[in-house]
C-alpha cells in the first residue's frame, strides 16, 4: 500500500477522478533487456486513502515491543501477564513520568528560569503560524496543523515543518521560563495531531509534503522529540494517553529508519543519529539495542569510512553539509556518554579530528567558512569548543575555540593544498585582516549539493569576503537555483556560452578521473602558485570544446599583495571559440578604471580591483549589476542568490575573447584595496609581444606569460624602487618544497614539460560519440594531449591542461599509479506513473 499523501504534485492535477492510464516499469543499473514475455497480474487494484491514525494496536506494543524485563517495568509486566491493558498502560505511563535512569543534556525535573526563548515567535505558533524561508502561513488554530500542507513556491517550507526542530523547541523554552499552561497544551495537541494523521507509511516516502522524508524523521528523534519529551515529561498536558501514544510512535519511528536507511550521503547520517538518539533515551524498546548497534555499524562503516575524505573532508565537498554530517557523527557520541548507559569504541571519533581541522584549514580570515557547493555561514568558534574536550592537546582546535587570541596557537603553517578534497588555500596570515583566496581544484563532489565550478576562484581582500562563491540558494526548481548551482554565477570560464558539464564519478580519490584535482601546488616565503586544469565538457556530457588550464599565483613580497589568474585555453576541434571569464562579486558597487580593469567601491569596507593584464587575443572587459532578471539562468550577470532570501543585485566582471588560435592564454591581475584607502592605477605598458608593466601603490610589476624559462610564468616586481624581484613560476622552475597530486608524478620538484604532457588523458571518453552543443559549435574529437612547450616568438601556439583527479594522501608525492574499480548496485525500484489528462 502506497498512501496518497505520498505522491508529490506534478504540474497541475485535475484531480485522482481523472487518472486515465497506470504503468508499472523497472529501473537500474546493469538490468538485462525487459522479457516481453513476463507478465504482471492483479486480482484487484484499488485507489483508496491509507488508514488514518497510529497502526501499532495496545496489546502488540506491550506484549511484543517492550522489554517488560528492563528494570523499572514490574508493574507493567503483572498488569499485562494478568490481561489488564489499561492498567499496564497506565503504570508505563506512570513509569516514564517517574523515570530518572536516561539522562538528558538537562534535568527534566529542574526548570530553568533563566532558558531563553523568542516571546514573538511561541505566540505566534500557539496561533497557527508557522514561518519558514520567508514564508508565514497561518493554520486555523495551533492545534490544527495540517503536517501536508505545501507551499509551492518553496517546497522544502513542509520540511521544516515536519522537523518541528523549532517549534516544538521555543514551544519547550516558553513554558520552561513562563509556566505558562498554553505553551504546554499547544505542544500537546500539536504532537497529538501529528501521531493521529500521520500514519507512518509501508515503504520509504521521501517526497516533498511528506512527513516521512528519512531525513526529517532523523531529525525528530535526534533533536526534536527528544529535547521535547524531557521539556514536557513532568507537565500534566503531557497526558499518560499521550506518553503512551508517544513511546509507541518511537517504536515506529526506529522501525521506519531501520527498515528504510538511504545508501549514501549526509541523509544516512542524519538518519543514524535519529535511530541511535531514539534507541537509547528510550531503552525499554525491546529491539533498543538492536537498533543502537545497526545506527553505529552504518555510522561507523558506511559515514565515516567511505564519505569521509583522507584529509577529513566529507565527500559532497559542501562546507555547510561537512558540518552537518560531521555534527551527526558526534551525535552518537555525545548521546551515549549523555546518557551514562552505553559507551561507543575508543576509535569511533579519531578520523573526526581531521575533519574539524579541515574547517580551518579553509576558514576565512573572518573566522566562518567559505561557501562551497550549497552552504551557509557557520560559526566555527562554537564547533571547535564542543571539539576540544575530545582532542584537548590540539593546538589548532584551542586556538580558534578561544576566539583565536591566544597567539602562542597561532597555526605554524598559511597557505596549503587539500588534494582529497580538491582546494588550494592561499593566506597572507591568520588575523582578520589578512589576505585569503581559495581555488577549487577537485572532483564534483557527491549528492545533489554539487556545483559546477571547476577552477574556480574566491578572494577576501584583507578578510573581506568579496569574491565569492554563492550558496546555492533555495532548494527550488527556479531559474535562480539552477542558475547557483551553474558555471555561470561562478569564477570559471564559460565556452560558447556553455557551462560546465562534467561526466566524471563524484569522487575518484585514486586519481585516475579525466576532471582533474589540484595537479601542482608550491609556496615559498614569496609566492604561493598552483596549476589546474579542466578537460571535461560543457553544453552537454559529450561535448569537449576546449583544454582549459588555470595558475593562480598569490605574490606576498610587494605591498600590497597581489593575485595572478593565468588562463591557457587551447581549441580541442580546431575551431574558433567564444571564452567568457567571469568574476563574480558579492556587492554591486564599482567603478572602471583607465586601463579597462574595475573596482569595487564599497565605503568602510576593503574593496578588490580585477585588471585585465594580457591577452593574446583581443578581450573585451566588461561589468554587470543586476536590476532585475526573469530570463534563462545562461543569461543571468550580476546576481546574487542567497538561501532563504530574495535574489539581489551582485556584480559580475566578464573578459570576452574571441579566440581563432590554437591555443589562447589571458591573465588577469587582482589587487587588494584597503578600507577608506584610495589605489592608483597606470596604465599598462605593452613592452613587446608578450610583456606587460603596471604600476599599483608603489609596486610596479612587469609580466611576460610566456618566457623561454620552459613554460614559465615571468615575473619583475619592484617595489618602491628599493628592490627589485624576478620570479619564475610554472612547472619547470617549482621550488623543491613542491608538490604534485596525481599518480604517476615521481618527482615533483624538477617535473619536466615532458612529464606533464604524459600526465593528460585524452579529453573525451571513448565509449561516447561527441554531440554538437546546443548553440549550434562543432563537435569535439578525441584528441590527443596538447603540447605545453611555450612559444617564444609570435603569439603562443599550444599550452596544456593537465589534468586528473586527487590521489589520497597529505601532498607529497604520488609513486604508485592506482586504478579503481566502481561498482555500482543495481538498484530497481517499482515506480508508479500517473498520466493526467492537464487540459479540458
Amino acid at each position: 500500500m502506497i498512501p496518497r499523501s505520498s505522491f508529490s504534485v506534478a504540474r497541475s492535477p485535475l484531480g485522482w477522478n481523472l487518472i486515465d492510464e497506470m504503468s508499472f516499469y523497472s529501473t537500474g543499473y546493469s538490468l538485462p533487456p525487459q522479457d516481453p514475455t513476463l507478465g504482471l497480474y492483479f486480482d484487484l487494484f484499488e485507489l483508496a486513502d491509507s488508514p488514518v491514525g497510529q497502526a501499532l494496536s495496545d496489546v502488540d506494543f506491550l506484549t511484543r515491543h517492550l522489554n517488560l524485563l528492563y528494570p523499572g517495568l514490574e508493574a507493567v509486566k503483572a498488569a499485562v501477564q494478568a490481561n489488564d491493558t489499561a492498567g499496564a498502560l497506565s503504570e508505563l505511563a506512570a513509569y516514564y513520568k517517574a523515570r530518572t535512569g536516561v539522562k538528558y543534556y538537562f534535568d527534566p525535573f529542574t526548570f530553568s528560569p533563566s532558558t531563553s526563548y523568542t516571546k514573538s515567535l511561541a505566540d505566534s505558533i500557539v496561533d497557527g503560524y508557522f514561518s519558514s524561508l520567508g514564508i508565514t502561513f497561518k493554520f486555523p488554530n495551533g492545534s490544527a496543523i495540517d503536517w501536508n500542507h505545501v507551499e509551492p513556491s518553496q517546497p522544502e517550507w513542509n520540511v521544516n515543518l515536519n522537523r518541528q526542530l523549532d517549534s516544538f523547541d521555543q514551544l519547550g523554552r516558553a513554558y520552561w521560563v513562563t509556566r505558562n499552561a498554553t505553551y504546554s497544551r499547544t505542544w500537546a495537541n500539536q504532537l497529538r495531531s501529528f501521531i493521529n494523521t500521520q500514519t507512518v507509511p509501508p515503504v520509504r516516502s521521501n517526497n516533498y509534503g511528506s512527513s516521512w522524508r528519512t531525513i526529517d524523521t532523523g531529525l525528530r528523534m535526534e533533536i526534536a522529540w527528544p529535547r521535547a519529551w524531557y521539556r514536557f515529561i513532568n507537565v500534566s498536558d503531557f497526558s499518560s494517553d499521550l506518553v503512551v501514544q508517544f513511546v509507541k510512535s518511537i517504536w515506529e519511528h526506529g522501525t521506519y529508519l531501520s527498515s528504510w536507511p538511504s545508501t549514501d550521503g549526509n541523509w544516512l547520517a542524519h538518519e543514524m543519529a535519529g535511530l541511535y538518539s531514539l534507541a537509547a533515551f528510550w531503552p525499554e524498546l525491546n529491539i533498543a539495542s538492536s537498533w543502537r548497534e545497526l545506527a553505529l555499524d552504518k555510522m561507523t562503516n558506511r559515514v565515516i569510512a567511505e564519505q569521509l575524505l583522507p584529509d577529513g573532508c566529507h565527500y559532497e565537498l559542501s562546507s555547510g553539509y561537512h558540518l552537518v554530517t560531521v555534527s551527526k557523527i558526534r551525535s552518537i557520541y555525545d548521546t551515549a556518554n549523555i546518557t551514562q548507559l552505553y559507551t561507543v569504541p575508543s576509535s569511533y571519533l579519531t578520523p573526526l579530528q581531521k575533519s574539524y581541522q579541515w574547517l580551518i584549514k579553509i576558514m576565512l580570515p573572518s573566522g566562518t567558512n567559505p561557501f562551497t557547493q550549497d552552504s551557509w555561514p557557520n560559526d566555527y568558534r562554537s564547533t571547535m569548543q564542543s571539539a576540544l574536550p575530545i582532542w584537548p592537546s590540539d593546538t589548532l582546535l584551542a586556538w580558534v575555540a578561544g576566539n583565536r587570541r591566544n597567539n602562542s596557537l597561532i597555526p605554524n603553517f598559511t597557505s596549503l593544498a587539500l588534494p582529497d578534497s580538491g582546494f588550494v588555500i592561499f593566506r597572507s596570515g591568520w588575523n582578520t585582516s589578512d589576505n585569503w583566496a581559495m581555488m577549487d581544484v577537485g572532483q564534483l563532489g557527491e549528492g545533489g549539493h554539487a556545483h559546477e565550478d571547476k577552477l574556480n576562484i574566491q578572494i577576501a581582500p584583507y578578510g573581506r569576503y568579496l569574491m565569492h562563491d554563492g550558496d546555492g540558494g533555495d532548494y527550488t526548481s527556479t531559474e535562480s537555483r539552477k542558475f547557483a548551482m551553474a558555471s555561470f554565477s561562478h569564477s570559471v570560464l564559460i565556452v560558447d556560452n556553455l557551462p560546465q558539464v562534467r561526466n566524471s564519478e563524484p569522487t575518484d580519490l585514486q586519481g585516475n578521473d579525466i576532471n582533474s584535482s589540484a595537479l601542482l601546488f608550491d609556496s615559498t616565503p614569496s609566492y604561493d602558485y598552483s596549476m589546474a586544469a579542466y578537460l571535461d565538457a560543457f553544453g552537454n556530457a559529450s561535448y569537449f570544446p576546449v583544454k582549459h588550464q588555470r595558475e593562480f599565483i598569490f605574490y606576498k613580497n610587494s605591498n600590497p599583495q597581489f593575485w595572478l589568474v593565468v588562463d591557457t585555453i587551447a581549441s580541442a576541434d580546431g575551431r574558433p571559440h567564444e571564452f567568457d571569464i567571469r568574476w563574480q562579486f558579492d556587492t554591486n558597487r564599482s567603478s572602471a578604471l583607465s586601463n579597462g580593469g574595475f573596482m569595487t567601491t564599497d565605503a568602510y569596507v576593503p574593496n578588490l580591483a580585477v585588471i585585465p593584464l594580457y591577452s593574446s587575443a583581443s578581450t573585451a572587459t566588461t561589468s554587470h549589476s543586476w536590476e532585475g532578471y526573469g530570463g534563462p539562468m545562461s543569461g543571468m550577470l550580476g546576481v546574487s542568490v542567497r538561501r532563504n532570501k530574495p535574489d539581489s543585485p551582485g556584480l559580475t566582471v566578464r573578459s570576452k575573447t574571441v579566440a581563432t588560435a590554437a591555443t589562447t592564454k589571458v591573465v588577469h591581475l587582482f589587487v587588494p584595496i584597503r578600507a577608506n584607502e584610495s589605489l592608483a592605477f597606470s596604465a599598462i605598458d605593452q613592452l613587446d609581444s608578450f610583456t606587460r608593466r603596471i604600476s599599483f601603490g608603489g609596486t610596479t610589476l612587469t609580466l611576460n606569460p610566456v618566457s623561454n624559462s620552459g613554460a614559465a610564468i615571468k615575473l619583475v616586481i619592484d617595489v618602491g624602487g628599493a628592490s627589485s624581484s624576478t620570479v619564475f613560476l610554472g612547472p619547470s622552475t617549482l621550488s623543491p618544497g613542491a608538490s604534485c597530486f596525481k599518480s604517476g608524478c615521481n618527482n615533483p620538484s624538477v617535473i619536466s614539460v615532458a612529464d606533464l604532457n604524459s600526465l593528460i588523458p585524452n579529453n573525451a571518453p571513448t565509449d561516447q560519440s561527441p554531440v554538437p552543443p546546443p548553440s549550434g559549435g562543432s563537435q569535439a574529437p578525441n584528441s590527443s594531449p596538447i603540447s605545453l612547450s611555450p612559444q617564444i616568438s609570435g603569439e603562443p601556439q599550444s599550452s596544456n591542461s593537465p589534468g586528473a583527479k586527487s590521489a589520497p594522501g597529505s601532498g607529497q608525492t604520488i609513486n604508485s599509479s592506482a586504478s579503481v574499480l566502481t561498482t555500482s548496485a543495481i538498484l530497481i525500484q517499482l515506480c508508479i506513473l500517473f498520466v493526467f489528462y492537464l487540459y479540458h
